[in-house]
């Protein structure tokens, strides 16, 4: 059973078209992440979902029930915004009760629920902090707990870490998928960060211009990606023209290239997507010759520009070639993807 449908949801604000018949179906204890460039439709199918935008048309069923037109307070659901949203005038604990003491429960489960949601989120000894004297972090930890205490079904978050610095950042990212795992219940997160899509999710949907382009597992998204925007958008690429001469064999410039691809018709047009850190550098191994345009470094690796065939080719790597280098590129036959060519390529 389909723990949660969304069914041809469709919206526009001031004759643009935002959402294009989105369907989608998320399972139980997901990790689903909505993944995509600003103004993709992202943050306004999150809303729809919470009760905080009506679609134009189209049904969210959960638990095959249709919760459409239920207020964001009767849906089993609770969202976490960008904007923490915090009482300042309320210490971290009485801001993670909040939403217990206005279902009128009895002191003793609430100072229960808040203890533990407390050690949840790692902020057990902060309860009579003000949110004024928590670090950002910290106020993300008490707008998490704030939505997670009242034991929601699916919780909805809106670029949660977008406000930290890169490296709490990061360690957020693990930290939210740990919650996610020991609480047990469905996390629908959205982000432009394809980095953190990567890292957390169990299944990511890509959008863009109000429409799905892919949906998949972190592997699949980035080693399988279905066309070219999704192939640029989640990571670094080489997209290149190229002839399917048969199963398993892909011309490139005229250098046939054994891949893994099969079910194309013979000799038919495609695009060869080549990730940089699979572009591998040597002075006498492989098929095509090259040029180094330029060397920059990286930090965890070097990133190079290569001239190939009149073309220019991007290449990740922990060792340094000088500019000028004459080289060859070696490209192993997993690392090789090939896609149906677009329309418009």
């Amino acid at each position: 059973m389909n723990y949660l449908q969304i069914k041809d949801i469709s919206k526009t604000f001031e004759e643009k078209r935002v959402l294009n018949h989105i369907n989608l179906q998320v399972q139980k204890d997901e990790f689903l992440t909505l993944l995509g460039p600003s103004g993709c439709g992202k943050t306004t199918l999150l809303r729809i979902l919470g009760g905080f935008e009506q679609a134009d048309a189209g049904q969210i069923i959960f638990e095959n029930k249709d919760i459409s037109h239920q207020a964001p307070y009767e849906r089993p659901m609770n969202t976490v915004f960008q904007q923490y949203a915090l009482f300042p005038h309320l210490n971290v604990y009485n801001n993670i009760a909040f939403g217990l003491k206005l279902k009128k429960m009895k002191a003793q489960e609430i100072k229960e629920r808040v203890s533990k949601i407390l050690e949840l989120v790692n902020l057990v000894g902060y309860e009579t902090r003000t949110i004024q004297g928590l670090s950002g972090g910290q106020q993300q930890r008490v707008s998490i707990a704030r939505a997670l205490v009242n034991e929601p079904k699916v919780l909805l978050l809106d670029e949660p870490l977008a406000a930290l610095d890169l490296n709490l950042r990061k360690r957020m990212q693990l930290e939210l998928k740990n919650m996610q795992q020991q609480v047990g219940i469905t996390f629908i997160y959205v982000t432009h960060d394809q980095e953190e899509a990567l890292t957390m999710s169990d299944k990511i949907v890509v959008l863009n211009e109000g429409e799905i382009q892919q949906i998949g597992s972190p592997v699949d998204i980035y080693n399988e990606p279905k066309n070219s925007f999704v192939a640029n958008f989640v990571g670094q690429s080489n997209i290149l023209k190229g002839i399917m001469v048969k199963d398993f064999l892909v011309k490139i410039n005229g250098i046939d290239l054994i891949c893994v691809d099969k079910n194309f018709a013979k000799n038919e047009r495609v695009q060869v997507v080549i990730r940089p850190e699979d572009v591998e550098i040597s002075k006498d191994k492989g098929p095509f010759e090259g040029r180094v345009l330029s060397t920059v470094f990286k930090g965890i690796h070097y990133e190079m520009v290569l001239e190939i065939m009149g073309k220019e080719w991007l290449s990740q790597s922990t060792r340094p070639w000088p500019v000028g280098e004459e080289v060859r590129v070696f490209i192993d036959p997993e690392n090789i993807h090939v896609m149906k060519e677009e329309s418009h390529a």
